[in-house]
């Protein structure tokens, strides 16, 4: 209903108010799909990862269905897109096997507090929000700054489809198999490695040539690092905490501290451009010191909380 809202607005400060709402109440369901998902994979005995591949290849093909549509008939086709997958997602939640047959009871504000201050659960949430973070400067410029190097609209589309292409292959062919091999914080430290090696890269500019690489190791520092942050919430949190541990690991991973490296960002590529990426290079370098930190602080049991 908040998202339709926006066909009526005319109003820049209505507008902000509606954005501003829609997000607070849509924030919830990347945790809450992610903590259904992981609990179906348990109960049910399926790896994780393939159908999360599923979900980033209709990423893809929405946004090149939503492009092509936008192009025809105008921006209000996002609306409508929006609005008609809401009530999908509702349809299927309603009888989601991952949902509505927890055993225990949902955890109280204390629980959730002792959750937020474990210290094993804080390195792991300081873990996959310094990688996810990396990303803020890729995710932030990368476009801007390969137009500037002269790059065509086409072939940054290509690179960005690619990117994803590879991260849905990862997932789903690669996926169960790394998560069985290098367990939870392995495929973390994957992430991070691959993370550091990538944003060194980027600092300098490499030709198009070497972007296509570059841009398939998405597979592991976006792929990887989710999968093993997935592997890790299934393996070290009580089931009845799964939403919170999601919310706090999307909301630090994907919100605040990616927000701040976009901000800081901002300021620096005007005057330093591709170099921007040491950001992410630091924050890359610093997740896989809170990973190891977290191995030696985890005996890869269920916390007692």
């Amino acid at each position: 209903l908040l998202f339709l809202w926006h066909l009526a607005i005319d109003s820049r400060a209505i507008l902000l108010f509606a954005t501003i709402a829609t997000g607070a109440v849509a924030a919830g369901l990347g945790p809450l799909g992610e903590a259904l998902g992981n609990a179906a994979s348990n109960r049910h005995g399926f790896a994780y990862a393939r159908p999360r591949a599923v979900g980033s290849a209709a990423f893809l093909i929405a946004n090149v269905l939503v492009g092509i549509g936008i192009t025809r008939y105008g921006s209000d086709v996002a609306l409508w897109w929006v609005a008609v997958f809401l009530v999908v997602i509702a349809v299927f939640a309603w009888r989601h096997p991952g949902g509505g047959h927890v055993d225990t009871k949902p955890p109280s504000l204390g629980d959730i507090s002792r959750l937020m201050t474990a210290r094993v659960f804080v390195l792991f949430v300081l873990t996959a929000a310094l990688i996810n973070a990396s990303h803020g400067v890729y995710y932030a410029y990368a476009s801007v700054h390969w137009r500037g190097l002269g790059y065509s609209e086409d072939v940054i589309g290509l690179l960005w489809a690619f990117s994803v292409a590879i991260e849905v292959i990862f997932m789903m062919v690669f996926g169960p198999w790394v998560i069985a091999r290098l367990g939870p914080i392995g495929t973390l430290a994957l992430g991070g490695g691959a993370s550091l090696f990538r944003w060194i890269c980027m600092m300098f500019d490499p030709g198009l040539v070497w972007l296509w690489p570059l841009q398939a190791l998405h597979g592991l520092t976006f792929g990887a690092a989710l999968l093993g942050a997935m592997a890790f919430i299934t393996a070290a949190i009580p089931e009845r905490y799964g939403a919170s541990a999601q919310g706090a690991h999307l909301g630090f991973a994907g919100g605040l501290l990616t927000a701040a490296a976009m901000g800081l960002a901002a300021v620096i590529y005007p005057e330093l451009g591709g170099l921007t990426y040491a950001i992410s290079t630091v924050l890359a370098a610093l997740s896989l010191l809170a990973a190891y930190v977290l191995r030696k602080s985890w005996s890869g049991e269920c916390l007692d909380i």
